[in-house]
């Protein structure tokens, strides 16, 4: 899977997780309503059509995949009825109000919400229904998990309280994803520097276009060493992924250094060859030879351009590492690694633990 599906949100929180993700996968995707598109302006701040605009992240109408799910409602709702019903008290105040109530747009619940409705467990407000955040986190991953499936696209969300469920759904490859997602978060905000400043998205995205080919050679090298370390015994683990993280940090400086060499193409042979045609061109300009001035020129260019080659051909071989793009984002991006503020930003980007996946 290149793409992401992000939940819980329709828009989606301005941190340095959402930066970062879009550097790393083709594409993020939010389930977003009908009426959102219709009226952009609900969106929490200009940041999210311009990164819809940009195709950067991309929506996913709800409506259009759940009437197609088979037995969406009766699924949810038959788990509803075993975990929650039973204690739906709970969940209320004295007043008889739920507590800690979260909305979700109707369009991504329909029916659904109705039913819970009628088992006190959620409201209606408009174009909303609230429910206790408990009752909220559990549809949003259920819903995630169904269309990401359909779609081919990964669930994953920057809370791991939005992972903490009990929800039997999710396939496999899912599952081993978000159990990754903590090795792959740390090895990203090792990788990728917080930018000090993206002026505008469309510089993220001509980015992302250009290094097209170093994103994807990163990216499955990235994705084979975390199965590496899922697959070996849990004591090592934490070894291994810090010697990742040295590795990224030890080719990044190789290929700077390399960067800096490129330039080294000039073998003596090559020097001799210039410096005759150049001797050359100024005896014919001292002769007035019209002729032999045009064939030196052309004889000198000639190295010149074949020594140019030589540099094209060892900034090629260079950014074919597979850790190229850590080093291209970094000297793009990079600045004061260590600034976090920037006007695409909004908070820290501290790594947090997921719970693994039942």
């Amino acid at each position: 899977m290149d793409n992401l599906l992000y939940f819980p949100y329709i828009s989606i929180p301005k941190t340095p997780w959402l930066y970062k993700s879009l550097l790393y996968w083709d594409t993020v995707d939010t389930i977003t309503p009908e009426h959102y598109l219709r009226r952009p302006q609900l969106f929490e701040g200009t940041y999210m059509t311009e990164l819809l605009e940009a195709e950067l992240v991309k929506p996913v109408l709800p409506m259009n995949y759940i009437h197609d799910i088979p037995n969406f409602k009766e699924d949810f709702i038959s788990y509803v009825d075993n975990n929650y019903v039973p204690k739906k008290d709970l969940y209320k105040r004295k007043d008889g109000n739920l507590v800690y109530a979260t909305r979700i747009h109707f369009e991504k619940m329909d029916e659904l919400g109705f039913e819970l409705v009628e088992r006190e467990l959620a409201y209606r407000r408009g174009r909303w229904f609230f429910m206790h955040r408990s009752v909220a986190n559990d549809f949003m991953f259920y819903l995630a998990s169904l269309i990401g499936n359909i779609r081919a696209s990964q669930p994953i969300t920057d809370s791991a309280i939005q992972l903490k469920t009990r929800m039997p759904v999710g396939n496999q490859e899912q599952k081993t994803f978000i159990n990754r997602e903590g090795w792959r978060r740390t090895v990203l905000n090792h990788a990728f520097p917080t930018p000090i400043e993206i002026t505008t998205v469309r510089e993220l995205y001509e980015f992302k276009h250009k290094h097209e080919t170093q994103l994807k050679n990163f990216r499955k090298y990235i994705e084979r060493e975390l199965i590496n370390i899922d697959s070996t015994p849990v004591h090592l683990r934490e070894e291994m992924l810090q010697n990742l993280l040295l590795d990224i940090e030890d080719e990044k400086q190789s290929i700077t250094e390399k960067m800096k060499g490129k330039w080294n193409v000039t073998d003596m042979a090559t020097i001799i060859q210039m410096t005759v045609n150049a001797g050359t061109i100024t005896n014919a300009i001292q002769t007035g030879t019209n002729l032999a001035i045009g064939t030196a020129s052309i004889s000198l260019l000639g190295t010149i351009y074949s020594a140019l080659k030589k540099v094209g051909k060892n900034e090629e071989d260079i950014l074919n590492n597979p850790l190229a793009y850590a080093f291209i984002a970094d000297k793009r991006w990079g600045g004061n690694k260590r600034c976090h503020k920037s006007k695409f930003l909004g908070h820290s980007d501290a790594p947090e633990r997921f719970a693994l996946m039942k």
